[in-house]
């Protein structure tokens, strides 16, 4: 960007190109999702008309049975120069309520998180996520951040 500032303290900006290469940066709403090739068909939608380098964050609610793995998708778009996506705010769509219902570890498991004062609604969601996750036998989806 140059900028010129007249005698009257007008500002006149020009953009000049110094690379050849477009930076896009996006967000990709996975809200709905089921399974990875949703994910993967979300994410090659979103970029199909760009070119150079893309940094897309992946955001919504997603199905509890959506595997979202970000290593899944460093090769979705190879038209691209790069593709690097992240998870930004990405959620879990549990139905707490009818899953403590259930007669089982996993219904106990959400009824005692549920019924502990002492936990915040965020910290008690994490809880509730990541013990799912695990009950699951998702534990490789559990990466401590």
């Amino acid at each position: 960007m140059i900028a010129t500032v007249g005698a009257n303290g007008e500002v006149e900006r020009r953009r000049v190109a110094v690379s050849d290469t477009d930076v896009h940066e996006l967000d990709v709403d996975l809200t709905g999702i089921s399974h990875a090739g949703e994910v993967r068909a979300r994410v090659q939608a979103a970029v199909a008309g760009m070119s150079g380098l893309v940094r897309a964050t992946l955001h919504g609610e997603v199905d509890p049975s959506a595997d979202v793995r970000v290593t899944d998708l460093q090769d979705a778009a190879p038209h691209l120069e790069a593709l690097v996506v992240r998870i930004g705010a990405l959620a879990v769509a549990y139905d707490f309520a009818s899953l403590a219902e259930e007669q089982t570890v996993r219904g106990q498991f959400i009824r005692d998180v549920m019924a502990d004062a002492l936990l915040d609604e965020p910290k008690r969601r994490r809880i509730l996520v990541t013990g799912l996750r695990a009950l699951d036998g998702r534990g490789d989806e559990l990466e401590v951040h």
